[in-house]
């Protein structure tokens, strides 16, 4: 009898060991696991030999989906939106301040495809997480394709063009800010 409740132990003992063994390679899977952007960085990378800049480009609202804002909050990448009948285009920025677990804070700068480098606007808003998914926006292209061939041939000029002027924007933010003590940046270079 003692025999066979040994048995029983020892078989018990084996199964959680493997178990065990099994829930450890699954974490070790799910760690090592590559996302489509780590991806595709690491492709591009391996073939232009140099390290690229990444951004989404929303397809008919598709950057504004959960799973987007989320990552794209983690990875700290723009989102840049470009409309099907005008100009205008948005290029939406992760803010580093927190909110409230159901909402990405970012900046929305808004400029137009003539002269992406000169932004027009920039406005801080709060983007509910799981609001756009599932939705179409009519207005927001849907394929690469329906940018207006002037543009769309440069497609890579355009986003490092809007990219500089988001850039421009956000660091004339920060001289303007004032400093701990009340002077602004400015301020502190002279002294």
């Amino acid at each position: 009898m003692d025999t066979k409740n040994k048995k029983d132990e020892m078989d018990a003992e084996n199964k959680e060991d493997e178990i065990d063994a099994e829930n450890k390679e699954n974490e070790m899977d799910a760690e090592n696991k590559e996302d489509e952007i780590q991806y595709f960085l690491r492709m591009a990378k391996y073939v232009s030999g140099e390290a690229v800049l990444p951004v989404v480009i929303s397809l008919r609202n598709g950057g504004m989906t959960k799973e987007v804002l989320t990552y794209t909050e983690k990875s700290k990448i723009p989102i840049i939106r470009l409309k099907k009948h005008s100009l205008d285009v948005s290029v939406l920025t992760h803010q580093n301040i927190e909110v409230d677990s159901r909402y990405v804070q970012m900046k929305e700068h808004i400029t137009d495809i003539k002269n992406p480098w000169s932004i027009k606007t920039s406005k801080t808003k709060d983007y509910p997480l799981g609001k756009y998914d599932g939705e179409d926006d009519p207005d927001e292209i849907a394929l690469i394709s329906e940018i207006q061939s002037d543009f769309r041939d440069n497609l890579d000029a355009l986003v490092c063009s809007l990219l500089i002027g988001v850039k421009k924007v956000d660091d004339s933010e920060d001289e303007d800010e004032p400093a701990k003590d009340g002077r602004t940046d400015g301020d502190n270079k002279n002294n």
